[in-house]
């Protein structure tokens, strides 16, 4: 109840959007390496998070491989109204007019609280490009990118940009970013994610993915790790990309659940320093947003026990989490009681070379035990799970990176 009454509040003060200012995306084709892309994408699906110096989110990029050649893929993107066949939170879509090869239409979200409305305008380069921005009203200045390359085997890797006009998204979408910024990144990631997914298993003509997938229980297993720089998975082609923001890895269940995210990025400092940096949990309220405390007692058997609350949107959350430091510098966070119970983080490190490290950051956690704002969002669509976890990880990760750097 407290929760829902803050969030009554926040949408009865929040003023009415500020006129949209049209985003911009930029194009990473020049830093591609399809085949390395190709094979991270056997795995799952890639994306590429970039933000601006203040933090916010500038642009999303998800990589994905699907079964299908770029000629159907590009077919089925520009056919906006058949969106509501496989798309479930578009209620509809209406083809308003086509000029000069600029396609107008009108569409409708079923989003939770409030369904979202506007116009959209489409252009495309058959077969490798399609480019969408916004017109009036929700979302107006958003912008979206497709770009579609041909893959053995006929398939396609298909890369989605997407930069989301938040003023405009809503009033609570709004507020909640406003309370907190990296909830920008989980929108972007979020809804971007569901597309990309849902699209896949059209052009490849399987079953829609499970619209209530089955929670997970018990204990959250170990990772599977990700062997960057053996055999196809060469580092040294994604660091083009690298320049840009970080890379995640995200790994799902058959039913579309979410198994894991890995995250990696390239930081600009030794990899002993990086690992004193995470090793020391009573630290991070110093640097990572969001921590109100953390309380950090070691055990008997040598482990951490950490005592945490973490500031979210509309509410706090609180847990206790027990810390393993492995021989080698690895750290592997498990959640033991409140508000989490099934979470697991873990941090290995590479040497970059240089005097730099690759850091890869592992991140699962059941988002529905954070709030009732993300057990609301995960009930009207399970793939939203994945960008809110990929947004939690970023944080961390953007955080310690600016802590080795000497940002922070």
């Amino acid at each position: 109840m407290r929760v829902l009454c803050l969030i009554t509040l926040a949408l009865l003060a929040a003023p009415a959007a500020a006129s949209a200012k049209p985003l911009e995306l930029e194009s990473r084709a020049a830093d591609l390496h399809i085949p390395t892309l190709a094979a991270l994408t056997k795995r799952g699906d890639v994306a590429l998070i970039e933000t601006t110096p203040a933090g916010r989110c500038k642009q999303v990029v998800i990589f994905a491989l699907l079964d299908a050649p770029p000629e159907k893929v590009w077919d089925v993107i520009m056919d906006v109204e058949s969106y509501p066949k496989f798309l479930k939170t578009v209620v509809s879509v209406e083809v308003t007019g086509k000029k000069k090869g600029i396609t107008a239409f009108e569409w409708e979200l079923d989003v939770p609280f409030f369904n979202l409305k506007g116009t959209r305008l489409q252009r495309g380069l058959r077969p490798s490009l399609v480019e969408v921005r916004g017109q009036s009203g929700n979302l107006r200045g958003s912008r979206e990118r497709w770009e579609l390359y041909p893959v053995e085997g006929g398939r396609t890797l298909a890369a989605f940009y997407r930069a989301l006009d938040i003023e405009t998204g809503g009033l609570l979408l709004g507020t909640m970013v406003k309370l907190e910024p990296s909830m920008d990144q989980g929108a972007n990631l979020s809804t971007g994610f569901v597309h990309m997914r849902e699209l896949a298993a059209y052009v490849a003509g399987r079953p829609a993915l499970d619209p209530n997938p089955k929670p997970r229980t018990g204990a959250v297993p170990a990772f599977r790790s990700l062997e960057l720089g053996k055999g196809e998975l060469s580092f040294a082609p994604l660091e083009g990309l690298l320049k840009h923001g970080q890379l995640a890895l995200i790994e799902s269940h058959p039913d579309g659940a979410l198994k894991q995210v890995a995250l990696f990025t390239r930081v600009a400092a030794p990899p002993e320093k990086m690992k004193a940096i995470v090793q020391d949990p009573a630290k991070y309220p110093d640097f990572i947003p969001n921590f109100a405390r953390q309380d950090v007692e070691r055990t008997e058997d040598g482990k951490l026990r950490m005592d945490w609350e973490l500031n979210v949107p509309l509410s706090s959350v609180e847990g206790v989490s027990l810390m393993t430091i492995e021989p080698d510098g690895t750290v592997d966070v498990v959640a033991q009681e409140g508000d989490i119970k099934r979470g697991r983080w873990r941090w290995e490190f590479r040497d970059g070379g240089k005097g730099a490290t690759i850091p890869i950051h592992y991140v699962y956690s059941d988002v529905r035990e954070a709030s009732w704002v993300t057990k609301k969002l995960v009930e009207k669509q399970p793939l939203l799970e994945h960008g809110i976890v990929i947004a939690s990880g970023t944080v961390a990760m953007t955080a310690m990176k600016a802590r080795a750097e000497g940002v922070r």
